[in-house]
């Protein structure tokens, strides 16, 4: 876990309909310093965070007025960081992998995998 593990705020907005891991906050973090970074003043609108097909799911809409070029890198950073999910255990930040109990499937390291009973994939 990373040391700043306070919840991103999109975590803590109840009507996105998705609380993801504590593993997660510091991609989540990690992006939404980078959105503001690519959108300035202007506020994006994050429509839902959840957890999809064991990896991250970031649903935003980038505001009006930016340029084409900036568009396209918002959506880039919304999708490195989904990727990087894959590889990132949901639960503790460590690296994971793909895992599945019960036709759930999560992005889980070993340890974590184990203690919840769930299986690589």
């Amino acid at each position: 876990m990373a040391e700043n593990d306070q919840a991103p705020a999109s975590c803590l907005r109840a009507e996105l309909g998705g609380i993801v891991g504590q593993g997660w906050w510091p991609l989540l973090q990690e992006l939404e310093t980078e959105l503001a970074a690519i959108c300035g003043d202007n506020n994006w609108v994050v429509e839902q965070v959840k957890q999809k097909f064991g990896t991250l799911r970031y649903y935003a809409l980038a505001p009006d007025g930016l340029e084409l070029d900036q568009k396209s890198e918002f959506n880039q950073a919304i999708y490195r960081a989904e990727k990087r999910s894959a590889t990132t255990c949901e639960e503790c930040g460590q690296g994971g992998r793909l895992c599945s109990k019960s036709g759930a499937v999560r992005t889980l390291c070993c340890k974590c995998a184990a203690e919840q009973g769930y299986s690589s994939r």
